[in-house]
């Protein structure tokens, strides 16, 4: 992820970028955690780290280190099919989407400023949206406060595509 970010600084002409913090480096401790985030912005040139989970207390230290930070939580790509969860949509049963809001709340408490919910359903998000003080970010059909779209395709200045992201120019939210 740090040669990514690197690659987006370069060609970024908006003013945030959200570094994602890769699976592993953040989950053995709070040093741990705060030294990649730390390096995400130092070398990477991210305004603001994101990584995936309900790892409040992660959140709070790299927060505390000074650093802005985003959650993460539904479908966490990195880990779907290492954790089990799988490529689909999260938070279907009451039990998980209780559970959902309860990581959402800590999250905020623990000081990130924004939360993306993937693969949630629109009732769901709806819910922890409304509950949370903070934005939501939707990837997937919910209801959010924004959302945004990914690709695997980039998109240089001059407006044509590449795979390549070294000449990436910029990703854009839609509200």
């Amino acid at each position: 992820m740090l040669a990514l970010t690197k690659a987006v600084r370069r060609e970024l002409r908006t003013p945030l970028l959200i570094g994602d913090l890769p699976f592993g480096s953040y989950e053995r401790s709070h040093e741990q955690a705060i030294a990649s985030a730390q390096r995400l912005v130092k070398e990477g040139g991210a305004d603001v780290v994101k990584f995936e989970g309900p790892a409040a207390e992660r959140a709070a230290a790299i927060a505390a280190a000074g650093i802005p930070v985003m959650g993460h939580l539904g479908l966490t790509p990195q880990t779907a099919t290492a954790l089990g969860g799988g490529f689909k949509a999260q938070a279907r049963s009451g039990a998980a989407a209780r559970r959902l809001l309860d990581d959402a709340l800590a999250l905020e408490t623990a000081g990130c400023f924004a939360l993306v919910l993937e693969a949630v359903p629109a009732e769901v998000a709806a819910v922890v949206t409304e509950r949370l003080g903070i934005p939501t970010i939707g990837i997937g059909r919910s209801r959010k406060d924004t959302s945004i779209r990914e690709s695997t395709r980039w998109r240089r200045r001059d407006g044509k595509s590449t795979k390549k992201p070294g000449s990436c120019s910029s990703i854009s939210f839609k509200r």
